[in-house]
C-alpha cells in the first residue's frame, strides 16, 4: 500500500455547523456531541486475518485520505479554523482485551463504549474527531470501535470510513496494492443571500402568532444531564411493506411517509402544525466522497392537523419536504440571526429526524474474515431535544428515540416510540380510527367527599377533612389549614372527631411573631408557628397552593411527623388538594373534591395521551365540562399532575422557561427559602428573572451560587436570564407571592 504525502499542516476555514458544535462544547462539556459505530471481525484462518498492526495501518490510511478526520479546531488570527495534521500525528489507536463469549461481541462493545466513550470529554483543540479502539475478545475475534465527534463527523461519513477502512484492510490482508490518495478539502457552498432572506421571511411569518413549544410527553429528571436512548424497535414488516406501497402509489419516498407518520403523531399531542427538523445532507458531487461535517439543521413545518386521510398526510409531508430541500443550504445559524423571535431555536429543535442511508454498492467484505457492522448505535448529539432515528434495510426498518434527560424520562420516551409504531400502523392500513392513541383520563379517588358549599369556611373545612382522612400519622393527627377569607388570614384546625374555625396560627408566642394578624405571612413563619403549636405531636399543614414548593422543602427537615399539603383554588374557590410527590422535583399530585372526573385536553378540546401537558378540564356534577385556567397532565397510572397556571407556565425568553420546573428546582436548593420566577422588561427587552430569598439569620446565597445550582440541573434553554437575591419575598395581604409586584408586563 502506497501513501502519497501531503503538507504536514494546513489551516482551513470551518463551517457554521462546526462553529456551533465547537461553541456548544465550550459552554457545557456535558453536551459533548459524540457517537460511535463498530465492526466485529471474526477470522476463519488463524494468522491470515487482520492483525493489530494491519488494523492500525488501515486506520492511519483512513485519516490520510480524509483531511477533516485529522484536523483539530483552534483559533488562528482571531478566527476558529481547522488545523490539519499528518495522519501519523493525528492517529488515536488503542488496543484493549475485553473478553466475551462468541456471539456477545456487539453487546460487549456497546457496554464498553457506554463506560469509556459516551461520558469522555473531547478536547477539540488537540484531538481530531475520530478515535479507533481495538477490542480483543479472544482468538480470532475482535471489535473495532470508531468513536467520533460530530464537530468533524456526520452520519453520512460512517459509511465512507467503513468502506475505505475495509478496502485498505483487505489490501493489507491479501497484499494487493492500494493507492491512498488524500481527497481535496472543498468548502460546502451556502445558499445565496436572496434565498436566505426568503427563508427568513417564510419562518418569520410562521412564527408571528406567538407560537409556543409543542406539547410533548414529559417527565423531567432535573440533575440528570445528557442524552439517553430507548431500546431499538423493529417495525412490523407487513406495515413497512404497506407503507412502501403507499409511497409508490403517491410517487414519493418512503421517508416522506415516515415524516407524515411522525407529524401525525405530534398532531395527536395537540400540535396541528408541528415543526420537524432534519439533519440534512448538503454534500455535492465535489465533496460527497469526503468524510467530515456536511450537514445542516433544516426545520420544516407540517400542517398535519388538516390531514383527515393518509393520502392527505402524505401530500402535506411531500410539500413540507419540498420546502426543506429548497432551504437546506441556508445555514441554521444564519436563519436564527435573521428571525426576530429569540425563542426560534427552541421551537425548531424540539423534534428531529435522522434517516442515514448507506451508499449503493457498499462493499464491506475482508477476505478470510466475517465482518458484522453496527451502524445503528447510540450517540450523545444534543442538537434536538428528541430525535427519532430510523435505520432501514428494506423491508426491515428499525427505530429508536434519543432524548435529553432534562426534558423527558424513560417512560415518556418509550411511550413516544410506541405511539410512532401505532401511527405507522394507522398510515399503512389507512385506518382513520387508529389515528389517535388512547386518551388519558384522571382516575377519581375511591371515596365520597362532602360537596363544597358556597361558604369559604366550609371549603377549607372540607380540605382539612380530606387531609385528616388520609393522614399517614394516624387518626389523631392534627391538621392545620391556613387560608384567606375576606381580608384576614384564618386557620382551620381539625382532628379525627372535631372541627372548629379559629385564628390558630396567631396563638403563637407574640414575642416571636409580633403583630402576626396584620403582617404578611411567609413560609418560615408558618413552619415555625405550626411547629411551636404542635411541638412533639404529628401535624399536617395545608397551605395556599403557591406556597407548596417552599414548605414541602422545609418540611423535609422537620421529620416524618410533619407533612405538607396545599389547597388548590379554581374559579376563586377551593377545589382540591395538592400533595407533593416523593421526589420534590416532580410535579405535585392534584386531587379534586367531589370525585369530579378530570381530563387534560388540547386547544381543540381533544383528550391528550398520558404525560402530555394541556388544559385541565373538569366535569361538574351536572355533567358540564368546564375548562380551567390550569395546566396539568395525567400520569400513566391516572394520577393528575399539576403544572401551574396555564398562562404563566411558560415564559418566553431565549427559549421558553418552564416556570413550575424552575420553581421546584430552586426550592430544592438548601440555601433558598422562597423563590418566584417572573418576566420583567429591561432595556434589552423582556427577560425571565428568578427571584430568591435566603433563610433568616443565615447568609443569603450569591447570584453565582444560585446560577451554578440551576446550571447543574437544567438544560441551558431553561435557565432564567437574570437571578435576583432579596431579603424578603413580596406578598399580598393573604400571604401569597405578589407576582405582579415583580412582573412589569
Amino acid at each position: 500500500m502506497s501513501v502519497t504525502t501531503a503538507p504536514p499542516v494546513a489551516s482551513l476555514p470551518v463551517s457554521q455547523a462546526q462553529l456551533a458544535l465547537w461553541a456548544e462544547e465550550q459552554v457545557d462539556a456535558n453536551l459533548s456531541s459524540t457517537g460511535y459505530f463498530a465492526v466485529t471481525l471474526t477470522t476463519h484462518d488463524a494468522g491470515a486475518g487482520p492483525t493489530g498492526r494491519r488494523l492500525r495501518a488501515a486506520a492511519q490510511a483512513v485519516l490520510h485520505r480524509h483531511p477533516p478526520l485529522r484536523s483539530v479546531l483552534r483559533y488562528d488570527d482571531g478566527a476558529l479554523r481547522q488545523v490539519v495534521h499528518v495522519a501519523a500525528d493525528a492517529l488515536r489507536f488503542t488496543t484493549t482485551d475485553v473478553a466475551c463469549e462468541p456471539g456477545a461481541e456487539r453487546a460487549t462493545a456497546r457496554e464498553w463504549a457506554a463506560r469509556h466513550e459516551s461520558r469522555r470529554r473531547w478536547d477539540l483543540s488537540v484531538e481530531p474527531p475520530i478515535r479507533f479502539h481495538d477490542l480483543r475478545h479472544g482468538p480470532g475475534r475482535r471489535t473495532i470501535v470508531f468513536a467520533v465527534h460530530h464537530a468533524g463527523f456526520d452520519g453520512r461519513s460512517k459509511f465512507l470510513v467503513a468502506r475505505d477502512f475495509t478496502e485498505y484492510l483487505a489490501g493489507l490482508v491479501t497484499g494487493a496494492p492500494v493507492d491512498v490518495e488524500p481527497l481535496p478539502h472543498v468548502m460546502i457552498p451556502e445558499a445565496e443571500p436572496a434565498l436566505t432572506d426568503e427563508a427568513v421571511r417564510y419562518w418569520a411569518g410562521e412564527l408571528s402568532d406567538g407560537r409556543e413549544p409543542m406539547p410533548l410527553p414529559s417527565g423531567h429528571a432535573p440533575g440528570v444531564r445528557g442524552i439517553r436512548t430507548t431500546r431499538t424497535v423493529e417495525l412490523d414488516i407487513a406495515h413497512v411493506r404497506a407503507l412502501r406501497n403507499l409511497a409508490n402509489r403517491h410517487e414519493v419516498s418512503t421517508f416522506t411517509c415516515l415524516v407524515a407518520t411522525f407529524a401525525q403523531q405530534l398532531a395527536w399531542y395537540g400540535e396541528p402544525a408541528p415543526i420537524l427538523a432534519v439533519a440534512a445532507d448538503i454534500s455535492d458531487e465535489r465533496t460527497r466522497a469526503v468524510a467530515g461535517v456536511q450537514v445542516n439543521v433544516v426545520p420544516m413545518l407540517v400542517r398535519a392537523g388538516d390531514c383527515a386521510t393518509p393520502a392527505a398526510a402524505v401530500r402535506e409531508a411531500r410539500a413540507a419536504l419540498g420546502r426543506m430541500r429548497r432551504y437546506r443550504r441556508v445555514p441554521f445559524r444564519s436563519l436564527l440571526r435573521g428571525l426576530p423571535d429569540d425563542s426560534a431555536s427552541r421551537l425548531m429543535t424540539q423534534c428531529g429526524m435522522s434517516f442515514p442511508r448507506p451508499p449503493a454498492g457498499l462493499a464491506l467484505d475482508v477476505p478470510g474474515t466475517t465482518a458484522h457492522w453496527d451502524f445503528f448505535t447510540p450517540n450523545t448529539s444534543s442538537t434536538f431535544e428528541r430525535t427519532l432515528h430510523i435505520r432501514a434495510d428494506w423491508p426491515v426498518c428499525r427505530i429508536r428515540l434519543d432524548y435529553r434527560a432534562e426534558n423527558l424520562d424513560g417512560a415518556g420516551a418509550d411511550a413516544m416510540l410506541q405511539h410512532f409504531t401505532a401511527a405507522v400502523a394507522s398510515l399503512a392500513t389507512a385506518d382513520a380510527t387508529r389515528f389517535r392513541p388512547a386518551a388519558a383520563v384522571a382516575v377519581p379517588p375511591d371515596r365520597t367527599d362532602t360537596r363544597l358549599g358556597q361558604d369559604p369556611d366550609s371549603e377549607l373545612a372540607v380540605a382539612a377533612a380530606v387531609v385528616a382522612g388520609r393522614s399517614h400519622a394516624g387518626p389523631d393527627n392534627d391538621v392545620v389549614v391556613l387560608g384567606s377569607v375576606a381580608d384576614e388570614i384564618l386557620a382551620v384546625e381539625t382532628s379525627a372527631a372535631r372541627m372548629r374555625a379559629a385564628e390558630l396560627l396567631f396563638a403563637a408566642d407574640p414575642g416571636e411573631i409580633p403583630d402576626t394578624a396584620r403582617r404578611l405571612v411567609g413560609p418560615a413563619d408558618i413552619v415555625r408557628a405550626a411547629a411551636r403549636l404542635r411541638r412533639g405531636r404529628a401535624l399536617d399543614l395545608v397551605v395556599p397552593g403557591d406556597q407548596l414548593p417552599a414548605l414541602a422543602h422545609l418540611a423535609q427537615d422537620a421529620g416524618s411527623a410533619f407533612t405538607i399539603s396545599a389547597y388548590h383554588q379554581w374559579g376563586g374557590r377551593v377545589a382540591g388538594i395538592l400533595t407533593p410527590a416523593p421526589d420534590p422535583l416532580e410535579p405535585p399530585e392534584l386531587e379534586l373534591f367531589g370525585s369530579y372526573p378530570a381530563s387534560v385536553r388540547d386547544a381543540a378540546g381533544a383528550c391528550l395521551p398520558a404525560n402530555v401537558p394541556g388544559t385541565l378540564v373538569v366535569t361538574t356534577p351536572d355533567g358540564r365540562s368546564e375548562s380551567t385556567s390550569d395546566c396539568a397532565m395525567v400520569g400513566a397510572t391516572g394520577v393528575l399532575r399539576y403544572l401551574g397556571p396555564r398562562r404563566e407556565r411558560l415564559l418566553r425568553h431565549r427559549g421558553f422557561i418552564d416556570v413550575a420546573l424552575v420553581d421546584r428546582v430552586l426550592h430544592t436548593c438548601p440555601q433558598v427559602l422562597d423563590a418566584a420566577v417572573v418576566r420583567r422588561r429591561t432595556r434589552r427587552g423582556p427577560t425571565v428573572v428568578a427571584v430568591v430569598t435566603g433563610h433568616p439569620g443565615e447568609r443569603a446565597p450569591s447570584v453565582a451560587e444560585v446560577r451554578a445550582f440551576l446550571h447543574d440541573r437544567l438544560a441551558g434553554l431553561d435557565l432564567p436570564g437574570q437571578i435576583e437575591v432579596r431579603v424578603s419575598m413580596p406578598r399580598d395581604r393573604y400571604g401569597s407571592i405578589d407576582r405582579p409586584a415583580m412582573d412589569s408586563r
